[in-house]
């Protein structure tokens, strides 16, 4: 006799079978033999590869995602409530699920009575959680345990304020491997004209790091109208600052103490113009050291260069080092690297998610969604922020829909979203 138990927990990620074979010897006979097997894997993403969390009536941007070691998924941004809004951060567990592990049913809400907003999230190794953004009129860093509550061993409250004396907001930021915090922005010659670019460095306790420029401060003049996008450090210490100068892509490479980097293109600036008012939005350096910045060309076409280490463009990435993609709806958000090169660009496309995957040369993989291209829709007015790489080669999206929303989606690595699969195997059962 063959009896067979099913074990299926709700929302389990493992669909676990128990064989259990009885037999009963007889002259001649002995039982049943069974091959071996082992449980089977179910896969998926929230319901369809999609999630989306509501908080209406208030309104929700998010602006950032990170992932933590265990998988968890922390989206940042803020929540508008009445005349205010408010730093926002959510977590999920791997499969998408809200975790009420984490602050107040999943969420937290960080009220300091001003406008505020996250625009960058990340993990540290302990675990802590540091978003970063704007406080009213100063640049703002956060930390918070785990648990979502605020860090008070981060400048005594977990708010740590930095002002250069007229308007400004962070961007992007990074985490030393010594626990040091860098920190880049936008300073404002009024609410809505861009003027310079700012550098911050704080010490792990928040305060401001005086080894860094004296003060922990550093402003950049580049003549003009500069606009900060992203910012990120490289293996040997130095770090790179993608923004926009006077409607172009700027790239510059700092040095640890914050002096340009003058082994790049020899001036530690490399400007770059795609004949029409050009915004940079994402940056990220490959395995080999090149350089990969994204972002717009008149609005609504993706532009991308590649660069060597020394700043020189790569010519082979689309063989000058300069792609324009025209076949697009909406501005691209932003970008990430698979390990063999290949560049995945999100995009908002007439109010859905657009994804689209490049070759390391910079033409449209076509294993991507069948064209190279990937559209969502959430059923409103979807916009994406952000994008993780997992470890297994699927990525995440986050953003926002119909304003009350914060919307996810993860995609396997053909660009097909996250449905729930199993497969069932039973064991071959052999009378002798």
């Amino acid at each position: 006799m063959l009896a067979i138990k099913r074990s299926i927990p709700a929302m389990c990620s493992w669909l676990i079978l128990t064989f259990v074979i009885l037999s009963r010897q007889s002259a001649g006979a002995v039982g049943v033999v069974t091959t071996p097997w082992s449980p089977v894997a179910v896969s998926g993403f929230g319901d369809g590869g999609l999630v989306l969390t509501d908080f209406d009536p208030d309104w929700v941007r998010a602006g950032a995602l990170a992932q933590q070691a265990d998988g968890k998924l922390i989206v940042a941004g803020y929540m508008y409530s009445g005349s205010d809004s408010r730093f926002l951060l959510a977590r999920y567990t791997p499969t998408g699920v809200v975790d009420t592990t984490f602050g107040e049913n999943g969420a937290v809400v960080s009220d300091f009575g001003q406008q505020s907003n996250f625009t960058a999230v990340h993990v540290q190794s302990d675990g802590k959680i540091v978003a970063g953004g704007k406080l009213w009129l100063d640049f703002a860093i956060i930390r918070y345990n785990e648990d979502g509550s605020l860090d008070t061993s981060f400048n005594d409250t977990g708010l740590a304020t930095i002002s250069f004396g007229r308007n400004g907001y962070g961007t992007d930021f990074f985490i030393q491997p010594d626990g040091k915090i860098m920190a880049a922005g936008t300073l404002q010659e009024d609410y809505f004209v861009p003027g310079d670019l700012a550098l911050m460095r704080l010490n792990p306790d928040g305060s401001l790091d005086t080894t860094f420029q004296g003060t922990g401060m550093l402003t950049i003049d580049l003549g003009g109208s500069e606009l900060s996008a992203a910012l990120t450090r490289q293996e040997d210490g130095t770090f790179i600052l993608a923004a926009t100068a006077d409607q172009d892509f700027a790239v510059l490479r700092f040095n640890e103490d914050g002096s340009l980097d003058s082994t790049f293109n020899n001036t530690g600036i490399v400007v770059t113009d795609f004949g029409g008012p050009d915004a940079a939005r994402d940056l990220e350096v490959q395995t080999d050291g090149k350089i990969v910045v994204a972002g717009n060309y008149l609005y609504s076409h993706y532009a991308m260069q590649r660069l060597n280490t020394d700043g020189s463009p790569d010519t082979s990435f689309d063989n000058d080092g300069q792609l324009v993609d025209s076949d697009t709806d909406g501005p691209l958000m932003g970008i990430t690297l698979q390990p063999d090169g290949k560049i995945v660009v999100a995009a908002e496309g007439l109010y859905d998610f657009r994804l689209a995957r490049y070759l390391s040369d910079g033409s449209l993989d076509t294993d991507f969604g069948g064209n190279g291209r990937v559209t969502t829709d959430f059923g409103g007015y979807d916009t994406p922020v952000d994008l993780v790489l997992q470890s297994d080669g699927k990525f995440v999206v986050a953003g926002y829909s119909l304003q009350t929303k914060l919307a996810l989606a993860r995609y396997l690595e053909n660009g097909s979203l996250d449905f729930v699969t199993s497969q069932l195997f039973l064991p071959m059962v052999l009378h002798y």
